[in-house]
């Protein structure tokens, strides 16, 4: 093979990388705030029905 099509190659290669790191870092950051998201919601609704709730003495 010639310098030419290994260059060629080892960029698609580093493309190929780039986007599965991307895609990657991407779906973490979405669940990192669905997460956040539903802990805020379970935390409010917890504060808001906890106010009602009596102690055990």
């Amino acid at each position: 093979m010639g310098t030419f099509v290994k260059v060629v190659l080892a960029l698609v290669a580093i493309w190929i990388a780039f986007m599965v790191i991307g895609f990657v870092l991407k779906a973490v950051v979405t669940l990192a705030i669905i997460g956040a998201v539903i802990t805020v919601g379970v935390v409010g609704y917890n504060a808001i029905k906890g106010s009602s709730r009596k102690q055990i003495r």
